[in-house]
């Protein structure tokens, strides 16, 4: 009896063990199989995030590049993670790079002006974008679209229009047509019947504080206006009109050569400068695909 109840004893144990070996293998099945899950669910998780974000950035770049304005980068932004205020376009951006300013449609067409009329603007049709350029003349083409950041002075951003907004007829007298350009009259000429143009059609509100173009004022000493206009960021055969470049003399770069005095009777392109708000910041940039493939777009944001 003493042996049978020993070998009862060890008989117990021993099936004590092995069940409590059962236990922990299923629990350590158990155990691998939810941990597994774990992991296959934290996979599918972030395939999904990264998924989203990829929609989000597709949709970002189509809105911009169907001519959108003021995309919303909100939950493109969530994506990345990106909560932290987005910096000011003038601490990141460089000259020449592009910028989503969109400075709205025209509301009519006006044809492009003839030859020999008095400082006259046109060659524009309703319902198209200020942002695209137009046809002035066999010269003067460009098909450039959108605007590019022209100087950053003391935090302030100026923008280019990249085209050729619109055209300009200049028939005579050089002050007189500075006058009609830029509102300047430094020589009192007489300026009977003229007004200044204004420029603020150009002037997004919500991004912007003045337009015109550009003189030598509007940048630092005014001695490097010819070294930015005719760098690799703004060279073409397109035509700049700048106004007040040397002592109330009207200026224009044509072929990246300056010249101090336009010919009469003559079709020009005018390219506008637009001077951004200081507070204007971005949600970042994404790749142009368009008129210069190896430059980059900001989206504009504000505070």
């Amino acid at each position: 009896m003493r042996l049978n109840d020993k070998g009862f004893a060890v008989s117990t144990i021993l099936y004590g063990i092995l069940s409590l070996a059962i236990i922990i293998l299923l629990l350590t099945f158990a155990t691998m199989k939810a941990s597994k899950d774990m992991n296959d669910g934290l996979v599918d998780s972030i395939e999904s995030q990264l998924n989203s974000c990829i929609n989000e950035e597709v949709a970002l770049e189509t809105c911009y590049f169907n001519n959108g304005s003021n995309c919303n980068t909100s939950a493109y932004n969530r994506c990345i993670g990106k909560t932290d205020e987005d910096p000011l376009l003038a601490d990141v951006a460089s000259v020449g790079d592009y910028v989503d300013y969109d400075a709205g449609n025209w509301p009519n067409t006006v044809s492009v002006p003839s030859t020999g009329s008095n400082y006259t603007f046109g060659g524009y049709t309703a319902n198209e974008s200020r942002n695209g350029s137009v046809s002035c003349n066999s010269s003067y083409n460009s098909s450039e679209y959108g605007w590019k950041i022209l100087s950053i002075d003391y935090g302030v951003v100026t923008i280019m229009h990249a085209g050729i907004a619109e055209c300009f007829s200049y028939a005579n007298n050089e002050s007189q047509a500075l006058y009609v350009l830029t509102g300047n009259n430094p020589n009192n000429v007489n300026v009977s019947g003229l007004s200044p143009k204004n420029w603020n059609v150009y002037v997004n509100d919500k991004y912007a504080t003045s337009a015109g173009i550009v003189t030598k004022n509007m940048l630092v000493g005014g001695s490097n206006l010819y070294e930015l206009i005719t760098d690799n960021s703004f060279k073409g055969d397109q035509l700049y009109i700048l106004g007040d470049m040397f002592a109330g003399h009207l200026t224009y770069i044509s072929h990246n050569t300056l010249y101090n005095v336009p010919n009469t009777n003559t079709i020009y392109g005018v390219k506008p400068i637009v001077v951004l708000k200081d507070n204007v910041r971005t949600s970042g940039s994404i790749s142009n695909t368009g008129n210069d493939a190896n430059s980059k777009t900001w989206i504009l944001t504000i505070e």
